[in-house]
């Protein structure tokens, strides 16, 4: 009775611990919708680094994958860039960063002109939402 007793108390520490884990990596796919198109990022978690596409529908209908830059985790806060060409010669930097909360994601948009650094970055809000897989 004991070695059943325990047996059960071990598989449900176990249980909660995995449950926890999945609620503190943001591995998977997210989605957020912007006015004009839906995106949807993939990301995987290795460590602290952060790697993914983010993939979207541009406002002319193309389909886009991007590759994200500089991504990491750590604390619960996620961050990555994004590095998008905004015209012949001109490139836009993208930093995302983010507050992990279970299958939620909220935080801060940068958007800076590479070409044009004279220019204060336009800040924007974002919110994401775990995509079930």
């Amino acid at each position: 009775m004991k070695t059943i007793i325990a047996l059960v108390i071990g598989l449900s520490l176990c249980s909660f611990t995995s449950v926890a884990v999945a609620e503190d990596d943001p591995s998977g796919s997210w989605k957020w919708s912007m006015p004009q198109h839906l995106q949807v990022l993939k990301l995987k978690l290795e460590g602290e680094k952060l790697t993914g596409t983010l993939t979207f529908t541009d406002s002319f209908g193309k389909d886009n994958v991007e590759k994200i830059h500089e991504g990491s985790f750590k604390d619960g806060v996620v961050s990555f860039t994004l590095i998008r060409k905004n015209s012949d010669t001109s490139w836009l930097h993208l930093k995302h960063t983010g507050k992990l909360e279970g299958d939620l994601m909220k935080g801060e948009l940068i958007i800076t002109d590479l070409k044009q650094l004279h220019r204060p970055p336009s800040k924007h809000s974002w919110e994401a939402k775990r995509l079930a897989e």
